[in-house]
C-alpha cells in the first residue's frame, strides 16, 4: 500500500514541475552598478588587466592594446560604448587589477572589452529570458538583445555580433 501511494507522489511531483527550454549560458558582469550579460559561446576567456598601453589619435572608447601570449588585442571600454562614464578613459597606461577584461571572439576577430567584475555565470531559458520589438525600440543600435529575469533583478543582454559591428565603426 505504501509503494501505491509512493509512486503516486513522485509521478504527480514530475508532472508539477515544468520542462523549460534552455536558451544559453551568460556570464554576468557589473558596470556602474548595473549588470549586463555577454552569451559564453562569444567569450574566448576572461582575464586580470595587464598593461593596457593608450594609442594616440583613436578613439577614446579604445583603452589602448595589450600583448596576450604574443598576440596584440585591441580593448575597448564597454562603459563608454554604453555611453556611461569611464574613470580609464584617456590614461595613458592602465593596469588595475580589481578589473577584468572579457576577450570576445567572433571567427577571426578577437578583442577585449574592460568590465568591473563579474557577477556570476546564469542560464538563460524561455521562462527568464524576454525579447522583443520592445526592447528593440528603445535599445540605441540594437546593442540589446533581451534580458534575463532572476528575482529582482532584470541583467540587460548584450548582442555581440551588435557590439562588433559598433566598435569596427569607431575610428
Amino acid at each position: 500500500m505504501e509503494e501505491k501511494v509512493l509512486n503516486r507522489k513522485i509521478q504527480e511531483d514530475v508532472q508539477d514541475k515544468k520542462l523549460t527550454k534552455f536558451l544559453f549560458q551568460a556570464v554576468t558582469f557589473f558596470l556602474d552598478g548595473n549588470v549586463y550579460a555577454l552569451d559564453i559561446a562569444d567569450i574566448q576567456e576572461i582575464i586580470f588587466p595587464r598593461k593596457i598601453s593608450r594609442i594616440p589619435n583613436t578613439s577614446e572608447k579604445i583603452l589602448g592594446v595589450l600583448n596576450l601570449r604574443g598576440s596584440i588585442l585591441p580593448v575597448y571600454s564597454l562603459k563608454l560604448i554604453l555611453g556611461l562614464p569611464d574613470l580609464m578613459k584617456g590614461k595613458f597606461f592602465i593596469d588595475e587589477e580589481e578589473k577584468f577584461i572579457v576577450i570576445l571572439k567572433k571567427q577571426k576577430d578577437v578583442f577585449g572589452v574592460f568590465i568591473d567584475t563579474i557577477y556570476k555565470n546564469i542560464t538563460a531559458t524561455e521562462e527568464n529570458y524576454k525579447t522583443g520589438e520592445m526592447i528593440e525600440r528603445w535599445s540605441k543600435n540594437f546593442l540589446f538583445k533581451g534580458v534575463i529575469l532572476e528575482g529582482e533583478k532584470e541583467i540587460l543582454t548584450i548582442h555581440s555580433d551588435t557590439l562588433m559591428k559598433t566598435i569596427f565603426s569607431l575610428k
